[in-house]
């Protein structure tokens, strides 16, 4: 049964709950307006309620409008969101069948139903664990979505495409679910600052935004003795609780810290070579190989052709799926094509070891 209590009173808002779900409701979330509610259950099914005003404009009655079975496995998350093109409000839905559900709630009704917009293969091989979005960033937005992996993907809400995969801070567990922490900070101006803030396992790890992605940019501090329960952020972004064993634990939120801490992604990749030298010496060598595939030649290039990108990940022992393989050479391609407009269709030696390490397997 679901129940929608007064904030005030804590006493129903409805004459009773609502008892739809035919399994045990996991998950429970309100959009921002405050229009929407929507569940998951064990059934798989999706519910989400509809607010009404009712009585002069004054009184809210919440009523259903629409269930849908999205998933052929469990439901791991599911969040509100808005489109990038119409800012209509839709609905989020991630499962363990590696699908990715998006729902048209501006087009939804009693009689119609759920509206469902789109359902995208997000994973071939993992689990995903949670999805975010992220603040919008230049000219684009993304969702972030994290797997049992240890992998971070960043797709771009308009199209679905994967255009980044990063390794998740490194830690023994993988990311459990990201909170975006904004925060107004004295002596830097009128806007808020924003960071992410990642639940893995028994540990919490800060990050500053835009998304850098490397181990670097994390800052990561161990809670608990065996896994963090729930977890929420203060609205003033300095501090966030957790439940753990029946206990309420407050933390405190330093930003100051995460920004005297932030590296550069140029020096960031040197200290990533510097620590994996002889696997960079080795694919160097297969970089130069490439080269000499139909002969030998005279100088050496800075770059490849990046068709060039998954041969050297086999020689050196990683063998992509077709779904990694789709996401490496797209995350090259369209690097530069926001901000430029062109398709890149080079790579140099430290793009394709930084790009190997991302997208290798975490063990």
């Amino acid at each position: 049964n679901l129940y929608l209590l007064d904030a005030k009173r804590f006493q129903p808002i409805n004459n009773g709950p609502f008892t739809f779900s035919k399994g045990s409701i996991k998950q429970v979330t309100f959009d921002k307006a405050d229009r929407y509610v929507a569940s998951s259950d064990l059934d798989r099914c999706v519910s989400v309620y509809k607010a009404t005003l009712k009585d002069d404009m004054v009184r809210e009655e919440w009523s259903l409008l629409g269930r849908y079975r999205c998933h052929t496995r469990s439901i791991v998350q599911i969040m509100f969101g808005v489109d990038p093109e119409t800012e209509t409000c839709l609905l989020y839905s991630i499962g363990n069948d590696m699908t990715m559900v998006v729902f048209d709630l501006e087009a939804s009704s009693f009689t119609t139903g759920l509206r469902m917009k789109t359902k995208v293969d997000i994973e071939q091989l993992c689990n995903p664990t949670c999805i975010a979005v992220l603040p919008r960033s230049l000219e684009e937005e993304f969702l972030i979505l994290g797997n049992d992996e240890h992998k971070i993907r960043l797709l771009n809400m308009a199209t679905n495409m994967c255009r980044r995969v990063y390794m998740s801070p490194l830690v023994d567990d993988p990311v459990d679910n990201f909170f975006h922490v904004s925060c107004y900070i004295s002596g830097r101006g009128s806007q808020p600052s924003d960071y992410l803030l990642l639940q893995c396992g028994k540990h919490l790890a800060l990050t500053k935004l835009p998304f850098k992605g490397h181990p670097l940019s994390y800052l990561t501090k161990q809670v608990a003795a065996v896994s963090i329960g729930n977890l929420v952020v203060a609205n003033d972004g300095f501090h966030c609780f957790t439940l753990q064993n029946d206990s309420l634990i407050q933390y405190s939120i330093d930003v100051n810290v995460i920004d005297d801490h932030v590296i550069e992604d140029d020096e960031a990749l040197d200290i990533l070579i510097s620590e994996n030298a002889e696997l960079y010496e080795e694919l160097t060598d297969y970089f130069i190989l490439a080269q000499m595939e139909d002969g030998e030649v005279e100088t050496v290039a800075k770059t490849i052709p990046v068709d060039e990108i998954v041969k050297i990940c086999q020689a050196m022992g990683f063998y992509p799926s077709d779904r990694d393989r789709d996401d490496m050479l797209n995350e090259v391609k369209y690097s530069n094509f926001v901000n430029e407009g062109s398709i890149q269709t080079e790579i140099s030696t430290r793009e394709l070891f930084k790009l190997f390490m991302n997208h290798r397997p975490h063990r």
